[in-house]
């Protein structure tokens, strides 16, 4: 009896244990590391290092997030999902990316 009742419990335990909050799976690190401080065109932003290569992103065009980009939290590691802005975008040739979820690690 004793058995089935620690069996119970380690059941329902797993059964609650799962993700409430509906959150996004997230398919990359990355670390905000600075604001793109040069004047042309296509420059601005923020710098961004995942998987070893730097992109931009415009912290504008983020999804609803909770994250403090001020100079003084930087760098900021992060996980997110994203792509590189296709050729056809403005400045899509440049290192941008867009990005669809965020949060802090």
């Amino acid at each position: 009896m004793k058995k089935v009742v620690v069996l119970l419990c380690i059941l329902v335990f797993m059964a609650c244990k799962g993700d409430d909050d509906n959150s996004p799976d997230f398919e990359s690190i990355g670390l905000i590391t600075s604001l793109d401080y040069r004047e042309c065109l296509c420059c601005g932003g923020y710098f961004i290092e995942i998987d070893h290569s730097t992109y931009l992103f415009n912290p504008g065009e983020l999804p609803s997030n909770d994250l403090d980009l001020s100079e003084d939290n930087l760098p900021l590691t992060v996980k997110l999902n994203w792509e590189v802005q296709g050729p056809d975008t403005f400045c899509g040739e440049d290192g941008w990316i867009d990005i669809f979820d965020i949060d802090d690690v």
